[in-house]
């Protein structure tokens, strides 16, 4: 998960996040179909009701129609944060958001899009310098650890996130778009394994290197980012041959084939 990010301005424990609310919506979904397969009506009205109530409470908190994104909700303010990253789009990966919604948050994608992916939060969401001159020096280590870019910031990108905006995408009809940001990743991913022999968790969204702003340095050889790649050959590998990439599948039907499911 995030461990290491500005997203929460040092305070996680008192931000609702965007997207592990989207991810229950899923689970609930997945739940709700689960009780279908099973022919469980009582429980598939149950886990029915509780994502479309999910989804009520998600676009009454974490909706912003003047910046057209979804947000964070910092319960311990009472207001949405403003800080613009990736979790952002994972209600398109989640299917909840509306047609309106995707465009809006699509219009959003130069904040994140580079020429090797998707960074995981916005440049303009980074902290501002601090003037410290005026502080005591005791504590400026504390401070410039608060203020500084970390791994789960701009610049670097990272596979999960990019791949669930990807999907996202694709659910709702922004093909030309997906596919640019997929082509864009495997160039950039290929780049530094001819380079380095190897994947690496995270690049650098500047310059197509290694990812930076770890405690423990870049990760080789991550099993996220290989998955990524591979699924994104798959997938561009599909639309060049005008396979349907996105379908539900039937209850009954298992999902052999190249279809995204959710």
């Amino acid at each position: 998960g995030w461990d290491m990010t500005s997203r929460y301005y040092n305070r996680c424990d008192q931000f609702l996040p965007i997207d592990l609310n989207s991810y229950l919506y899923k689970y609930e979904k997945d739940f709700e179909l689960a009780s279908q397969i099973l022919g469980e009506r009582s429980e598939e009205e149950k886990w029915h009701e509780k994502a479309k109530e999910r989804a009520g409470e998600i676009n009454k908190y974490m909706w912003d129609d003047t910046a057209g994104m979804f947000f964070d909700y910092g319960y311990a303010y009472g207001r949405k944060s403003n800080f613009l990253s990736l979790a952002s789009i994972t209600p398109l990966w989640a299917g909840f958001a509306t047609e309106y919604q995707a465009k809006r948050i699509v219009e959003k994608l130069n904040k994140f899009e580079t020429p090797y992916g998707l960074t995981i939060t916005a440049k303009e969401s980074l902290a501002k310098p601090i003037d410290l001159s005026k502080i005591q020096t005791r504590y400026h280590p504390a401070i410039e650890e608060i203020v500084k870019p970390k791994q789960w910031d701009y610049p670097n990108i990272w596979s999960p996130l990019e791949y669930q905006a990807v999907i996202g995408l694709l659910r709702y009809g922004y093909t030309d778009e997906a596919r640019r940001i997929m082509e864009n990743s495997v160039k950039a991913h290929a780049a530094a394994f001819r380079k380095f022999g190897t994947f690496f968790e995270k690049l650098n969204g500047e310059t197509g290197e290694t990812g930076s702003g770890a405690l423990y340095g870049d990760q080789q050889g991550f099993g996220w980012t290989n998955a990524a790649f591979y699924r994104y050959v798959q997938i561009l590998d599909a639309l060049e041959s005008g396979q349907n990439i996105y379908k539900t599948a039937a209850p009954q039907e298992p999902p052999y084939d190249l279809a995204i499911l959710h």
